[in-house]
């Protein structure tokens, strides 16, 4: 088969009706955001699934203890909003837990001290697991804490955008007409976990990110009407357990072990495309799972390489960096 043919098909089936440049939220490396560690001011939070105080007789959520991590002591207060199945925003009394590292512990953008501070943040009825997959169940509940904003109806901040994980991004991601971005499934988290993969570029779904902080990306439902932006490239997409297909600029920065997932190639490679000198290609490595395959025929190659980059849950597009 001529691949330039497919990469033809294909092309013009992405970049119909590019808008002009603009920029979307950033992601970044981070789950729960800024803060705890007071050698960084970056670490992530972990998730929490035994308070100080006593145990309540009848469990609620979110559950109104107090609880440690790190060198901070969390309260959780009257006044939380539930925003999803399994998501709460809550006002959280933060003070250090050990003065041991006055003035430099940081969580949420805010300088800790003895004096308790009231910080607005995320508490989640789950926790994840080493790859950082999100479960939610019913019952005796997980805590995880994750950073939010003082006014989530409102566009945050660039600095407060700065200091949230990939929880809060998840939570607050704009879509036009709503708050948040998705409607959280009832179920296992899905495209909760989609989405909290492509904020941290986990292309592998283990656990590893590979991001810059402060790339700028618009993500999508990968089946809605979408129109890509000038300047910007259809990424990857997405389902709960990392990447299904990838672009090539992305493929070439990854380790050996996580790009041998992606052995299915759609598009051109990039040293035949004779217009560029960049060399990112735009071709796209696809897991096999994605039911990425070429035919010989263009109409069909193109239906189906359509269907394996629209084929997760989530979609993004990006100005490669």
């Amino acid at each position: 088969m001529n691949r330039g043919i497919a990469f033809a098909c294909l092309l013009a089936a992405l970049s119909l009706d590019a808008r002009a440049a603009g920029g979307g939220p950033a992601q970044g490396t981070l789950v729960a955001g800024q803060g705890l560690d007071w050698q960084r001011s970056g670490t992530e939070l972990l998730s929490l699934t035994t308070p100080t105080g006593p145990p309540s007789p009848t469990p609620t959520f979110p559950p109104n203890n107090t609880f440690e991590v790190n060198a901070a002591k969390l309260s959780i207060s009257t006044g939380c909003a539930k925003v999803s199945d399994f998501a709460w925003r809550c006002p959280v009394a933060a003070e250090l837990a050990r003065p041991a590292h006055p003035n430099h512990s940081q969580l949420c953008g805010r300088w800790l001290s003895e004096k308790s501070t009231t910080l607005w943040m995320y508490v989640l009825n789950g926790k994840p697991d080493g790859t950082g997959t999100f479960t939610f169940k019913q019952g005796a509940p997980d805590v995880f804490f994750a950073c939010s904003v003082e006014k989530p109806a409102d566009p945050p901040q660039e600095e407060e955008w700065a200091v949230l994980g990939a929880v809060g991004k998840c939570l607050l991601w704009p879509r036009p007409g709503s708050q948040g971005f998705l409607p959280w499934s009832k179920d296992d988290g899905r495209e909760f976990n989609a989405c909290v993969r492509a904020l941290r570029a986990d292309y592998c779904g283990n656990g590893i990110t590979h991001t810059k902080d402060g790339t700028l990306i618009e993500l999508y439902p990968s089946r809605s009407t979408h129109t890509l932006r000038r300047n910007f490239f259809l990424e990857a997409n997405w389902d709960e357990r990392g990447a299904l297909c990838v672009i090539h600029a992305r493929y070439v920065s990854l380790s050996p072990q996580c790009a041998s997932r992606f052995s299915v190639v759609l598009g051109q490679p990039p040293h035949t495309l004779q217009s560029r000198t960049d060399f990112t290609g735009t071709e796209y490595h696809c897991d096999p799972r994605a039911r990425a395959k070429q035919t010989g025929d263009c109409a069909k190659d193109r239906e189906m390489a359509i269907e394996a980059l629209r084929g997760g849950v989530l979609a993004d597009d990006s100005m490669l960096q």
